[in-house]
């Protein structure tokens, strides 16, 4: 029965890793939707003239899509993950490794069949050994290996320039506020608060 055990261990791996792998990608792209809009938003209010509502608009629009993507590409499958929401089973986990090893597809789908059922008018015995020669006949394909994390790579390319724009954003008005403090002894924590949205008022 250890092979069983170890066959069940390692379906139940790689659907943590699979979910791993989507809160991963969830984080990537919420990088993308959290970062890139505000870049963009900030400097429309400061070089247009945006009327008050309009903003408002933009910034309800943009609260909500952050909140989306966080709920569905982060929240949802970490819950799924924890099983305190309903996600994938070990029959569709099955599935999905049988479909990138076809030559155990069948049989890992056999096996948890043999393991489910009441094996009615079959010798518990043999029924126990068939599942444990199975289990070991499948022991060198690795499950987690077929997780996709190559696929993650446009995603950070896509996040990486948001975030270099965002780091240099950010030690550019570290210096300025450095600069600032230095001349009169006080922190112009307002300035902070001044950019992105509201940095326009100042304008006008």
């Amino acid at each position: 029965m250890n092979e069983t055990k170890n066959l069940g261990g390692r379906i139940d791996s790689y659907r943590r890793r699979y979910y791993t792998w989507r809160i991963v990608r969830g984080l990537l792209i919420a990088g993308v939707v959290g970062i890139g809009p505000w870049l963009a938003l900030s400097a429309g209010a400061f070089y247009t003239k945006m009327d008050s509502g309009f903003r408002l608009s933009l910034l309800i629009l943009y609260a909500v899509a952050n909140a989306a993507v966080i709920a569905l590409g982060i929240v949802r499958p970490w819950l799924q993950m924890r099983g305190w929401m309903k996600g994938m089973s070990r029959r569709e986990a099955a599935l999905r490794i049988g479909r990138y090893y076809p030559e155990i597809g069948d049989k890992l789908w056999n096996t948890l069949d043999l393991e489910e059922s009441s094996h009615v008018g079959y010798s518990r015995d043999l029924v126990e050994a068939s599942i444990e020669q199975r289990a070991l006949w499948m022991r060198p394909f690795s499950f987690t290996a077929i997780i996709p994390w190559r696929r993650l790579r446009p995603y950070a390319l896509m996040f990486l320039p948001f975030l270099i724009s965002l780091l240099v954003i950010w030690f550019w008005v570290l210096g300025i506020l450095g600069r600032s403090n230095r001349l009169d002894g006080r922190f112009p924590i307002d300035f902070v608060w001044s950019l992105g949205f509201q940095c326009s008022d100042a304008k006008w």
